[in-house]
C-alpha cells in the first residue's frame, strides 16, 4: 500500500448523553460569542471490538448534534457517504496508479463538558511500519482540515451576518441624515415666510423633531462604528483560527 490511497471506510460512533441541549451554545446568541478554536489536535486511541487504534482527538466549543451534522456534511463533499445506521461509510476513488486496498477509520464524538470532542483513529491492523507512519499524517491532517473548515466556516457565517446588519445601519443612519436636513431646510423656509402663530407651532414641532432625529443619528453612527469593530474582530478571529490549525 504504498502512496496515497483514496479508498477510505469511516466508522462513525455516535455517543449521547441525557440532558444535552439540542441547541447550540452559540446558536442563536449574537455574534460576537464566537466559539473557542482550543487546544491543537492530540494523539489519541480508540477500541473497536478487541482491537485498539492509534489516531488523533481535536476537541470542539460546539455540542454534539452541531459537531455531528458538521462533520457529516464534510463527508460528503470529499467522497461517497453511505449511511449504515450504526456507523457511516466513505469510499473516494483511488487515483490513477494508487493502491485499491481500502483504509479504514474509525470516528467517536463525545461530550466533554461545555465542549465536544471528536476522535479519528486509523484501523491499522496488517499495515508495516512505514504505511502506517504515512496514514497516520494523512489521518492527522484529514482531523485538521476538517476542524479548521468547520470554525472557518461558522465565523464566515457571523461575518456575513454582521456585514449584513452594518450595511443596514448604515442605510438607515443615511436615511435619518437626509431626513434631519430636509427638516432643517423646511424650519429655515417657515421662519423666513411668516411670524404667524400657527407657523411658530409648527416650527416647534420641526425643532422637536430636528432634535429627536440628532439623537437617532448620533445612535445609529454609533452602531455602524460598533458593527465595524465586530466585523474587524470576526476577521481577525478567522485568521487566528487558521494561523492555530497549521493552514
Amino acid at each position: 500500500m504504498k502512496n496515497c490511497i483514496f479508498l477510505l471506510s469511516v466508522l462513525i460512533i455516535l455517543t449521547s448523553a441525557a440532558g444535552v441541549s439540542a441547541q447550540s451554545k452559540n446558536a442563536g446568541a449574537s455574534s460576537t460569542a464566537v466559539p473557542d478554536f482550543g487546544p491543537a489536535v492530540a494523539s489519541a486511541s480508540l477500541t473497536i471490538g478487541s482491537d485498539k487504534h492509534s489516531g488523533y482527538t481535536a476537541q470542539f466549543d460546539f455540542p454534539p448534534k452541531n459537531l455531528k451534522k458538521g462533520w457529516w456534511r464534510y463527508l460528503k463533499t470529499v467522497a461517497r457517504v453511505k449511511n449504515r445506521k450504526t456507523y457511516w461509510k466513505l469510499s473516494v476513488p483511488p487515483k490513477k496508479g494508487s493502491s485499491n486496498v481500502p483504509i479504514e477509520m474509525f470516528s467517536e464524538i463525545t461530550i466533554d463538558g461545555n465542549s465536544s470532542i471528536l476522535t479519528l483513529v486509523l484501523n491499522s491492523v496488517n499495515m508495516d511500519a512505514p504505511t502506517r507512519k504515512e496514514y497516520m499524517q494523512q489521518t492527522k491532517n484529514f482531523l485538521q482540515e476538517f476542524k479548521s473548515k468547520f470554525y472557518g466556516d461558522y465565523i464566515q457565517q457571523l461575518i456575513i451576518a454582521a456585514e449584513k446588519q452594518a450595511k443596514k445601519t448604515s442605510a438607515d443612519h443615511q436615511k435619518a441624515v437626509a431626513k434631519r436636513q430636509t427638516l432643517i431646510a423646511k424650519l429655515e423656509k417657515s421662519k423666513a415666510r411668516s411670524t404667524d402663530k400657527d407657523v411658530a407651532f409648527e416650527d416647534g414641532e420641526l425643532v422637536t423633531a430636528i432634535n429627536d432625529l440628532g439623537q437617532l443619528i448620533a445612535e445609529k453612527a454609533a452602531a455602524v462604528d460598533a458593527s465595524q469593530k465586530e466585523i474587524d474582530s470576526l476577521k481577525k478571529t478567522l485568521l487566528n483560527y487558521i494561523q492555530k490549525s497549521g493552514h
